[in-house]
């Protein structure tokens, strides 16, 4: 696959959609996911951002990556 989809967090976390865990556990703890470093890393590149609103003093935006 070519292409991945990132949920980046205001509070510096990321998430790799394509994980079959879920990322999103609303009001249960969760261990933390720095997915997009990993994937910049490893050679994959930012083509388009996109914000996704938020609450309660967090942010989120999807990031498409693409590796060429």
């Amino acid at each position: 696959m070519n292409i991945q989809y990132v949920v980046l967090c205001s509070d510096g976390t990321s998430y790799a959609v394509d994980h079959q865990a879920a990322f999103s556990q609303w009001g249960q703890p969760r261990e933390p996911r720095f997915d997009l470093g990993t994937l910049l890393a490893a050679g994959w590149t930012p083509i388009r951002e996109v914000g996704m609103g938020g609450g309660d003093g967090c942010a989120y935006a999807l990031i498409v990556l693409k590796r060429t």
